[in-house]
């Protein structure tokens, strides 16, 4: 008999001397006793109300944690469309700047060929005048002469076309030279400004997913304390228990942050 009393006190001791949980929230810490310490029906039931306080109060940082998270998608979304539009910017100005390139190197081309026709025309042009210079001026055939003569001239006036050609592209030149580093200076520019709202929104995503991951312990601990509660009064019962508003939506809560860290 001494035996037994001894035994059933210090089962009690136990059960009294067993650690409360703890969970923290914003709007405090909030302490539930140890299963272990629920010896009656009473204290089970005490142990379910402040289980559910505790799951509306998670619940409640859940929903401002689902916001912010939220927000930062958006805005995680908002740098992914700048990227987009800073590299509309940058095609743009390589689209000009090969627009431009092309555009020179067909004049330059097309300058060249205008070179080389007046200097073959102007190789013609002298050795027509080469037959026509050892002649004495009575033997020479005046119309010829003219001919010749005026051939000299459009000569000379074709090359002086050319080098205002040669003076344009040269200006060309310029500009051709002077955009060849506008894409990649672009380029380099979006990458500043976009790494700056990168690095914030990801800054904040790292201290918001570590925030999150501690939020959802405790809402898994609470849910496993919940259950235990639970199960507690379920075998001091001949009936089945209501259903929890704060229980089931802190598991649908917990299901769906499993389901999404997974991916």
């Amino acid at each position: 008999m001494k035996l037994r009393v001894v035994l059933l006190i210090a089962s009690m001791a136990a059960a009294q001397s067993a650690p409360a949980q703890e969970f923290t929230t914003t709007r405090g810490v909030q302490r539930v006793p140890s299963l272990d310490s629920l010896g009656t029906e009473a204290s089970a039931w005490q142990a379910a109300r402040e289980a559910e306080s505790v799951l509306s109060n998670l619940l409640l940082d859940v929903a401002v944690n689902e916001r912010e998270r939220s927000a930062l998608m958006a805005q995680i979304d908002a740098v992914a469309q700048k990227r987009k539009s800073e590299q509309a910017g940058v095609d743009k100005a390589k689209s000009e700047f090969d627009e431009l390139d092309a555009k020179y190197k067909a004049d330059y081309a097309a300058f060249e060929q205008k070179k080389v026709e007046v200097e073959a025309d102007a190789a013609r042009q002298r050795a027509e005048w080469a037959r026509l210079e050892p002649l004495p001026s009575a033997q020479r055939d005046w119309a010829t002469v003219e001919r010749v003569n005026k051939w000299a001239s459009e000569i000379t006036a074709r090359r002086l076309a050319l080098e205002r050609d040669r003076d344009a592209l040269l200006e060309t030149h310029a500009k051709v030279e002077a955009a060849r580093t506008r894409p990649e200076a672009a380029k380099t520019e979006a990458e500043g400004r976009l790494a700056v709202q990168r690095d914030t929104v990801l800054a904040t995503l790292a201290k918001h997913s570590a925030r999150e991951a501690a939020l959802y312990a405790q809402l898994k601990q609470a849910v496993a304390y919940m259950t235990g509660v639970r199960s507690a009064l379920l075998s001091r019962l001949n009936r089945p228990l209501e259903s929890s508003p704060p229980f089931d939506e802190a598991k649908q809560r917990l299901r769906a942050f499993e389901t999404r860290t997974r991916k």
